[in-house]
């Protein structure tokens, strides 16, 4: 009956049906492959959904939903950031005219162009792109002509006023408010 009993398991653990028998060469194995790791995405690729990937990094989580330290010396979070622009005027066609308020999102590493448009006739308006870029913890904004280093009060809110750049939209006394996004 012993041998018997032993027949039956050992053909049973080369099928990989005995319960315990993993180790046993055919038999199934009693440790997960290290490269079928479950994707936190949902994915059915190995690298799982690549805009959704993407778009928690922009936002500065990681794979388990967490926020990324930046590694920087300012200590900022590696996170995006609401940017609010209004007031004062910008060089539209060679004349300073007020602009309408706009608002954009940034992440550490992004450089985006906003493009501004003049205020006041709907139909007949005049439009000015901007580059704005937010790295190593400073938001640069008209190419660089403005400068905001990070400050924990981002993460509230903080607003600059009176702001001016000597560069091309030749921005004078403009308003910017930075606000974390959660």
């Amino acid at each position: 009956m012993k041998k018997q009993l032993l027949a039956v398991m050992l053909l049973l653990s080369f099928w990989g049906c005995a319960p315990g028998m993993g180790d046993i060469p055919g038999g199934t194995p009693k440790t997960q492959d290290p490269y079928s790791r479950r994707d936190p995405y949902g994915g059915n690729t190995p690298s799982g959904n690549s805009q959704t990937r993407a778009d928690d990094l922009r936002r500065g989580r990681d794979a388990v939903g967490g926020t990324t330290p930046y590694a920087g010396n300012k200590g900022s979070y590696s996170r995006s950031f609401r940017v609010s622009v209004e007031g004062g005027t910008m060089n539209f066609g060679g004349q300073n005219i007020p602009y309408s308020p706009m608002g954009f999102q940034i992440a550490e590493g992004e450089r985006k162009t906003i493009i501004f448009r003049s205020s006041g006739d709907k139909k007949n308006y005049l439009t000015i792109p901007v580059e704005v870029e937010y790295r190593q913890s400073v938001l640069l904004f008209d190419s660089g002509a403005i400068r905001l280093t990070y400050e924990s009060s981002w993460e509230t809110q903080k607003g600059y006023s009176n702001l001016s750049s000597g560069n091309r939209s030749q921005a004078s006394g403009i308003s910017i408010s930075v606000q974390g996004t959660r």
